[in-house]
């Protein structure tokens, strides 16, 4: 049995200190090491769109990554891509770490600097550990690719008055009225308007999730109405003030968490940008610029794009 493994590692040393073990270890094919969690999300989405088989067994994620945190970054790999088995390599080891790694989602942790017992031990647990995955899985076929890692499409207007809520709230009916497993999350937090053009009322909202370390499905479920229709909705705060509560980390874990259980999660950002909702563009799969050929909101759409391209 051949174990594929994929190394991201930030540090250019470090990577060619892995990958002369890993070209050590029997039975093991080492990809090519990626430098930060951008390639490595982009990489393995690829290598899942052109079929589940195609993805490694072991990804190894080096503690110093970026622009993603390690820890993020592995419950991240773990919700969309379940039958890979993470490996955080740190040089932290120690029981503290070890739990919140777990709780993440690694199958591992592997010490730095690393020897070469020590990476074939838990490479080789986090490789069955995938495999049994599949297996239990039907062999990576048809249930992984239905399964966690839904589309993130992010809706953001050029200037107020574009008609960003209403596409958002649009597109999001359109997919649920397709069959799809649907959410929309309002991050326009200081005047969100999802609400309204929908004729809900609320009592909670993304601002609720802001004190929550670990967003499970039972948090989530308590936090995303249920319209009619069948569409899932994250709200944005009726009180614009508690907006702030809602950093780019809470925009991370809630995307995250809402990407393992929906097909598509559509966010309106508002027109703008904050850390939470430019955190949400950062992620998306495909973002949306909303404007009007009109002078003005083609230039604040120029701007925009400029203020996108330094994310």
């Amino acid at each position: 049995m051949t174990i594929r493994i994929l190394p991201t590692v930030g540090d250019a040393d470090l990577a060619r200190s892995l990958g002369g073990l890993l070209s050590q270890l029997p039975g093991v094919e080492p990809f090519p090491a990626l430098g930060d969690s951008t390639a490595l999300l982009d990489t393995l989405a690829q290598l899942a769109g052109a079929a589940v088989d195609e993805l490694p067994e072991v990804v190894l994620v080096h503690e110093h990554i970026g622009p993603v945190p390690a820890l993020e970054l592995v419950r991240e790999v773990a919700l969309r891509f379940p039958a890979v088995g993470v490996v955080l390599v740190t040089a932290d080891a120690g029981p503290a770490l070890y739990s919140v790694a777990m709780d993440a989602g690694a199958r591992g942790i592997c010490a730095l600097p690393p020897s070469y017992d020590e990476l074939a031990a838990r490479t080789q647990a986090a490789a069955q550990w995938a495999l049994g995955v599949r297996r239990h899985l039907g062999g990576g076929g048809e249930a992984l690719a239905a399964g966690p890692g839904g589309r993130l499409v992010t809706v953001a207007g050029a200037k107020g008055g574009v008609g960003t809520t209403l596409t958002a709230v649009q597109l999001a009916l359109a997919a649920r009225a397709a069959g799809r497993g649907v959410v929309l999350v309002d991050m326009d937090l200081q005047s969100g308007d999802v609400a309204s053009y929908l004729d809900v009322q609320f009592r909670r909202s993304i601002a609720d999730l802001a004190q929550i370390s670990d967003i499970t499905a039972r948090v989530l479920q308590e936090a995303v109405f249920q319209h009619p229709s069948g569409l899932g909705l994250l709200l944005a705060p009726g009180d614009g003030e508690r907006g702030e509560e809602v950093t780019d980390l809470v925009a991370r874990q809630a995307v995250t968490a809402l990407r393992s259980r929906y097909y598509l999660v559509i966010v309106d950002c508002g027109t703008q940008m904050t850390s939470a909702n430019s955190a949400a563009i950062e992620l998306a799969d495909s973002a949306l610029l909303i404007t009007t050929p009109d002078v003005v909101p083609v230039r604040a759409a120029k701007r925009m794009a400029r203020l996108w391209d330094g994310l």
